[in-house]
Formats: structure tokens, C-alpha cells, sequence
């Protein structure tokens, strides 16, 4: 069975600098899933963490597009999938997570543990279930067997497949054919894909957060050290260059509220104070999402003993993990 480890949480927790300390310790290399850290040029607001020395390109083709990234190295540990965009361009989850799988089966191949790090929690949903109810694409045999059937056998179906769906309907739509036959439809889809990718690794997630006045401090001094880093900078040389606020990439945290104050529409420190609330209440979902995930270990980002535990748990869960295949 593949491993993978994975740290997310919320934002400003530290997960980067914890990654490399843990690959460190386990002969690991980091996947980063933060959607925003794969755009090229956004670099001071989206927090890449790496230094000068660039170790490989790659290209592959994913859904008609080419996409070419860069593997840097951060204190020696490569980091995977940064820069793999131009800011024009748009990467869907499903998209993003077909390249995740070649670069971790890569790590693995070559006798590594691939660690996943980043808040993009949804990104990391997909990679272990799936895309569930999006992108489910018709399957006409089946409707076909399934438009024979009565509406009760419909809904003895559906609830095998997904009797959440099924006690979520109205009474309008548990008698509509065609809505129970849609909604087996996704079910089925989801069963297959949750099957499949549930069975491709042994996971370890754990999640890093901060209580409500630690992590908006934390917040506070990570958006004020990026504007001392560059940020504006970034964004006026990213406008020189002919990109827009309208493209894909800008479409996040930061460049988004920084947006008003180069229109001249409001002052810089409205617009710092809509960053770190944006960013406060990105972290509220973040956890949110989390939550309603199985087998998540959550953790205080602030224990100075986070290393130490999470590297226990990789090698008890691993070997316990292996007692009981043989």
C-alpha cells in the first residue's frame, strides 16, 4: 500500500515550515495543494517558501493543456507543484490532482514519502475520494435499465447507493423518476471513485489550527510582512506585464482585496483590513471542511512538540498498518 502524509489546517498555521522539518526526519519530499502557490509570478502573496536553486522541469499534458512547473528545493527538500500556471490560465481540482498523482507516484517509485501540505482542503478531498456529484458525466445504459423500474424500486435502490441523498429529498423529488434516477446515477459514480481512490493510499491527515485570537494575530503579522516583502510590488509589475485583476490567478485571497486600492477606490489600509478578514474567514472554512472529513487528526499548531507526535504517528499507524496486512 502507498503512504502519504498529510498536513493541512488553516492558513498561517506553519504547515510549509512543518512539512520540511517532518520530510526531513522521514525521507520525504512535499506536494504542495495550495491552488493559489500554482500560479507563476505570484509569489510574495501566496507565501511560496523556497530558495534560489530550481532542481527539475517538467511537462505534461493535462485536459488540452500543457502545464510545465518547477520543483524547487526549500533547506534541501524538493517541493512539488509550485508554478505550474501562467495567471491567464485556469486549473481545475480535477485537473490539479491528475498531475498530484504522477508527481506522488514519482516520490514513491523512487523509495520517498510524499507529504502533502496546504489548506486547499477540497483539492485534497479529490485526490482521496474523488470529485463526487461534479463532473458526473450521463451513463444512458444505465438510465435506460433504470427509467424499466417503478418509483419504489427506484428508491430501494437509492438508498443502498446513497440513503443520505435519499432522506435529504423532499416528497416532490423521492417520487420525481427522473430526479431518483440522476440521483442514483451520482451515487453510483461516487461509491466507485470514493472505492478506488479510498483503497490507493494509506493516509495519514492531520490538521493544524489555532484558536480564534492567536490565529488573527498570526494573521495580522503574516499580511503586514508580505506588504514589507513586496506585495505591492508584485502586483504592479504582474500589471506592467499586461495581466489583470480579471484573470484566473488574482481570483484569491490578497490580490483580490488589494484590487480597490490600485483602482485608487480605497485606501491601503481599508484594503489590508479586508485581506487579514478575508483571510480570517478562510480559516473558518477551512476547519469546516475538515471536519466533515473521516480519520482527521487534529492538532494544536502551536505545540512544540508537533514533530516530534505527528512523526510517531506516521510510524505507528504505518506499521499497525502493516501487522494487519500480514
Amino acid at each position: 500500500m502507498k503512504k502519504l502524509l498529510i498536513i493541512s489546517g488553516q492558513t498561517a498555521t506553519g504547515k510549509t515550515a512543518l512539512g520540511i522539518q517532518l520530510a526531513q526526519k522521514l525521507n520525504g519530499e512535499i506536494v504542495s495543494f495550495d491552488s493559489r502557490q500554482a500560479y507563476r509570478y505570484l509569489d510574495v502573496i501566496t507565501g511560496k517558501e523556497v530558495d534560489k536553486l530550481k532542481i527539475k522541469n517538467e511537462k505534461l499534458k493535462v485536459a488540452q493543456k500543457n502545464i510545465k512547473f518547477t520543483t524547487y528545493l526549500k533547506d534541501d527538500i524538493p517541493i512539488w507543484l509550485y508554478d505550474m500556471i501562467d495567471p491567464q490560465e485556469y486549473l481545475n481540482a480535477y485537473e490539479f490532482c491528475q498531475i498530484a498523482e504522477e508527481v506522488i507516484d514519482d516520490i514513491i517509485h523512487r523509495g520517498k514519502l510524499p507529504i502533502i501540505v496546504g489548506g486547499s482542503v477540497f483539492y485534497i478531498k479529490v485526490l482521496l475520494e474523488g470529485l463526487g456529484s461534479y463532473g458526473v458525466a450521463p451513463d444512458w445504459k444505465r438510465r435506460k435499465d433504470l427509467e424499466k423500474k417503478t418509483i419504489e424500486e427506484l428508491q430501494k435502490q437509492l438508498l443502498l447507493v446513497n440513503k443520505k441523498r435519499l432522506l435529504g429529498m423532499n416528497h416532490s423529488d423521492r417520487n420525481n423518476k427522473r430526479r431518483l434516477i440522476r440521483a442514483i446515477e451520482i451515487g453510483a459514480s461516487i461509491h466507485r471513485q470514493h472505492s478506488k481512490k479510498r483503497n490507493r493510499y494509506t493516509v495519514i491527515l492531520c490538521a493544524l489550527s489555532l484558536d480564534k485570537s492567536t490565529l488573527k494575530e498570526v494573521i495580522q503579522k503574516r499580511v503586514l510582512m508580505r506588504l514589507s516583502q513586496g506585495a505591492l510590488e508584485e502586483i504592479q509589475n504582474l500589471l506592467k506585464k499586461n495581466y489583470s485583476f480579471d484573470n484566473p490567478g488574482f481570483q484569491t485571497i490578497g490580490y483580490k482585496q488589494l484590487r480597490g486600492y490600485f483602482n485608487g477606490q480605497e485606501s491601503l489600509k481599508e484594503a489590508i483590513f479586508q485581506w487579514v478578514s478575508a483571510e480570517v474567514q478562510y480559516a473558518k472554512r477551512q476547519m469546516v471542511f475538515l471536519k466533515k472529513m473521516e480519520n482527521v487528526f487534529f492538532m494544536p499548531a502551536d505545540d512544540k512538540l508537533l514533530v516530534e507526535k505527528i512523526h510517531e504517528l506516521v510510524y505507528s499507524s504505518y506499521n499497525q498498518k502493516h501487522d494487519t496486512e500480514n
